[in-house]
């Protein structure tokens, strides 16, 4: 019994003591990786001129009505099937 009452005592005390130990502090900000990531990726404004990939021309506000509805107008009738495809399971 008298060993026991130690092992328990001692189990307990342990348990109390990962309880009572200091919680790890997180040095990093929440959305930090975010605002690292974004940092990175403008690390240099210029790369689209540097590499000939810059964007030419700019969509104003009738332009991009006439793409939105030259769109939709597209969109809304669908092609028809030419050939069908059969698949037969079975017999």
């Amino acid at each position: 019994m008298n060993r026991l009452t130690t092992a328990l005592s001692l189990f307990i005390l342990v348990i109390l003591a990962g309880c009572s130990a200091p919680q790890p502090q997180h040095h990093m900000q929440l959305g930090a990786g975010a605002e690292a990531l974004a940092e990175q990726q403008m690390f240099n404004p210029q790369a689209s001129e540097e590499n000939g990939t810059q964007i030419h021309g700019s969509l104003d506000g009738p332009t991009g009505v006439k793409i939105l509805s030259t769109y939709r107008s597209d969109i809304s009738k669908p092609q028809e099937v030419r050939n069908e495809i059969q698949v037969n399971i079975g017999n």
